[in-house]
């Protein structure tokens, strides 16, 4: 008896590579879930440490550092100043390195007398606190609000030297660049996230003076330094000290690991938290500056920013 061998049939091969195209995009699709876990988490725990170095930084030296130069070229030596905090502490502006993004000074008008710390006739305290740092025509350099008398006087922690009526008195807000780590003594790798992008790092420029906080209250939620809002665009705090910003997944808005000026917009979002928290245009390119950011779940939309932040009480030492 001769025996006949059946192959199989199209049919057949096609519901085997179905079934084979189903299995493999079912397995990608873990893996790629798995990885972006992976890149969520390890981006968490650096910002952790982050938090934790600053807070350190802070018990030991009663301030905390200006950003970093975001632009700067990675170097493992101190050859250059990646990971080097700007210079000018308090203001974090105006030296090498400097901030790479600042909110411009505001200011308000008042009557100083010579040898007195009281300003009186004050314009408008409106955004003021105490240990705000301000300048003016004879008021010495390192001098912040001691008090806040009323709507229209001030008190300061330095006697004026001049006899002055209603002259120009300046103060500086927040400031954006890079994680400062080698200034933290951090590696340099703490300033990347998980998806190879440099971590954003916002700072109100008066936590950053010499020994800002042996003079700041610990409560000072009404104080207005950055904003953080949720979702739905309602204020989660408005008193925030310093926030860190990872660009997520699509990354647009971040600069890349091997620094330089342009920000990424190989993803174009379109995301309008995410072109907030950047200050940036769908094409990557910086705008204004401002001292609003948001903080809400990953995947919203096309929102993937992972935004955290700390208030002056979360940067206390253990006796206050």
């Amino acid at each position: 008896m001769r025996l006949y061998s059946k192959g199989f049939s199209l049919l057949e091969i096609s519901v085997v590579l179905l079934i084979i195209a189903t299995f493999m995009g079912g397995m990608m699709m873990v893996f790629n879930q798995s990885l972006e876990q992976k890149q969520i988490d390890e981006t968490n725990a650096k910002i952790a440490v982050i938090q934790k170095t600053l807070l350190d930084y802070r018990r030991a030296f009663n301030r905390i550092p200006c950003p970093a130069d975001i632009t700067q070229d990675m170097d493992a030596t101190s050859s250059n100043n990646y990971g080097v905090e700007a210079a000018n502490s308090g203001t974090c502006t105006g030296g090498a390195p400097a901030s790479n993004f600042s909110i411009a000074s505001s200011s308000f008008t008042g009557n100083t007398t010579n040898a007195s710390a009281t300003v009186t006739s004050v314009s408008s305290t409106a955004g003021l606190a105490i240990g705000t740092l301000v300048t003016g025509t004879g008021i010495p350099a390192n001098t912040y609000i001691a008090s806040i008398d009323s709507s229209t006087q001030i008190t300061l922690n330095s006697n004026a030297t001049a006899t002055n009526s209603g002259i120009t008195i300046s103060y500086n807000t927040v400031v954006g660049g890079m994680v400062p780590t080698k200034t933290l003594r951090l590696p340099d790798e703490y300033g990347i996230d998980g998806w190879g992008r440099r971590i954003m790092y916002v700072v109100d420029v008066n936590v950053t003076a010499n020994e800002a906080f042996a003079y700041m209250p610990v409560t000072d939620s009404s104080t207005n330094r950055i904003t953080v809002n949720n979702a739905s665009g309602t204020a989660r705090i408005t008193s925030a000290a310093y926030l860190l910003i990872s660009y997520g997944k699509n990354g647009h808005g971040a600069y890349p690991r091997i620094g330089g000026i342009t920000r990424l917009s190989n993803y174009i979002s379109s995301d309008a938290d995410e072109l907030t928290n950047c200050h940036c245009t769908t094409a990557g390119i910086s705008g204004t500056f401002s001292a609003s950011f948001v903080q809400k779940p990953l995947f919203l939309g096309q929102f993937d920013d992972i935004v955290s932040y700390s208030t002056r009480s979360d940067l206390r030492s253990f006796s206050e």
